[in-house]
């Protein structure tokens, strides 16, 4: 890419640490909201529950992606993560659309379109074309092992194997360009740009007509729940918004080959992304009182009675102490006689 892989050793080993902290941080981050969902069914019952875990799931299984692979791996590995990590990542941004998309349905126009399965479909679908419609060229590949170039690659690249030189391999990184930005940085684009228009829709037109259509009471539960479920979408397009900006720069205008400076930004952008996985967990967690009640009740009933704590009743909820005592005072005197 223009860039002396000597001068970048530092950058490229410490970016790599960073992105495998960051891949930890969202893989275990995102395992836990699947296992809430696992552990507490009756939170499956709300749509925007269900999509949060499909996002988690997609989250979990692209930041596990980040953390396997490599150069001690097998052929048939490095293609899986190839694959997965351009299927998973797609979906995952898909699901944080439909999220969007969701939302602006049941506010605009009082009805949900799409059911989950619907929602599905439709993700993994348009998942899948983008990880196999690059297949079609002879020239590209999820497995890349040559003396040339002398690298390794695991993901969307092409098979410089069968290149002889310079200018046939120049000629193919530009082909490369063209299925990469189709296939990755425009549908990215795309995704960012219709949930940036969606929120701005949302809080600039649908929020302000549902407050007049509504009592004041329910038009702020409303709000309040359009401004937790747009976190999502809101993350996304600050994490992703830059880092695909800046590759599709990178590809039209600079064709690959630009300076050290600016490889550190475009890499260090794109890295950002790993967080997300966690980010949106904290989120979740700290919006959802349902979840977090659950979990309390859980671990106090499974774990905290090894350590003497007791599950609070929920009948001397609010109660002084000595209202407890009393009533404590009572029902241990009913006992006895």
């Amino acid at each position: 890419m223009g860039v002396d892989d000597d001068d970048l050793a530092t950058f490229t080993n410490d970016i790599n640490i960073v992105s495998g902290v960051l891949s930890s941080l969202s893989t275990v981050a995102s395992f836990s909201v699947l296992l809430t969902g696992f552990m507490f069914p009756s939170l499956r019952r709300e749509i925007f529950f269900q999509l949060i875990l499909c996002t988690s799931f997609c989250d979990f299984c692209y930041s596990l992606v980040q953390t396997w692979g490599g150069d001690n791996v097998s052929i048939e590995m490095c293609v899986a993560q190839g694959i997965f990590d351009n299927l998973f990542i797609r979906a995952s941004m898909l699901f944080v659309l439909m999220l969007c998309v969701t939302m602006f349905n049941l506010l605009q126009f009082q009805k949900q379109y799409m059911t989950l399965l619907h929602m599905n479909v439709i993700v993994w679908i348009l998942s899948a074309l983008c990880v196999v419609l690059p297949l079609t060229d002879p020239y590209i590949t999820y497995y890349d092992q040559t003396s040339y170039k002398a690298r390794k690659v695991c993901s969307f690249y092409i098979k410089t194997s069968e290149l002889d030189d310079d200018q046939s391999y120049l000629k193919q990184v530009d082909v490369l360009n063209d299925w990469y930005n189709g296939m990755v940085n425009y549908p990215a684009l795309a995704i960012v740009a219709i949930m940036l228009a969606l929120v701005i829709i949302l809080y600039t037109y649908t929020l302000p007509q549902v407050r007049q259509n509504n009592e004041p009471a329910r038009a702020d539960r409303m709000a309040k729940l359009v401004n937790y479920i747009m976190l999502y979408p809101l993350v996304l397009i600050i994490l992703l918004g830059p880092s695909t900006v800046v590759a599709i720069i990178v590809s039209e205008v600079y064709h690959g080959v630009f300076s050290a400076e600016y490889f550190k930004v475009y890499y260090t952008l794109g890295i950002i992304y790993y967080i997300y996985g966690f980010v949106v967990t904290i989120i979740f967690f700290a919006h959802s009182s349902a979840a977090r009640r659950l979990w309390i009740q859980w671990l106090t009933r499974h774990i905290g009675a090894y350590f003497g704590l007791e599950e609070e009743n929920a009948l001397l909820k609010g109660l002084s102490r000595e209202e407890l005592s009393d009533t404590t005072g009572a029902s241990r005197t009913s006992r006895a006689s």
